[in-house]
């Protein structure tokens, strides 16, 4: 850096999604929360995209924003994006991908997929004790695509 102007080396931020889209369940629990049943729309889904991805997953405690927070990264009002409930009760249920991987130029000229990954909270209540695990494994395992 020369002269106190910064070098600019992150990514630029991709413009808020134009059109509605949706978003697609990867898993999600069966009714006792202590299985997580794989979903075919959301598999499909993910078998469609072409090129390189990046996944973008967001991982913690129930109710900590973790909707809020990919809902902002992808510039999409709440009411739109990812579910964000106004009330102490899990909104997420399993583990989520939003519908339209965002393009992004990398700083080599490259072109990849942000894929956007939304997960169920940690240390709700109802669950059996390793259902976190699970999600929290497959949300690892899916970030490191």
């Amino acid at each position: 850096m020369h002269g106190g102007a910064r070098q600019r080396t992150a990514l630029t931020p991709a413009p808020p999604l134009a059109s509605p889209c949706r978003r697609f369940a990867i898993v999600q629990p069966m009714s006792d929360h202590s299985k997580l049943e794989v979903q075919r729309e959301g598999l499909d889904l993910l078998r469609s995209i072409k090129g390189t991805v990046c996944p973008v997953a967001v991982i913690g405690p129930y109710r900590s924003g973790k909707s809020f927070t990919l809902n902002q990264l992808m510039g999409v009002a709440c009411d739109e994006g990812f579910g964000v409930g106004h009330t102490r009760l899990t909104q997420t249920k399993g583990v989520w991908v939003w519908g339209e991987p965002v393009p992004v130029e990398l700083p080599s000229g490259e072109t990849t997929h942000l894929l956007f990954v939304d997960t169920e909270g940690f240390e709700s209540t109802g669950k059996a004790d390793v259902y976190d695990d699970r999600i929290f494994a497959l949300s690892a395992l899916i970030s490191q695509v």
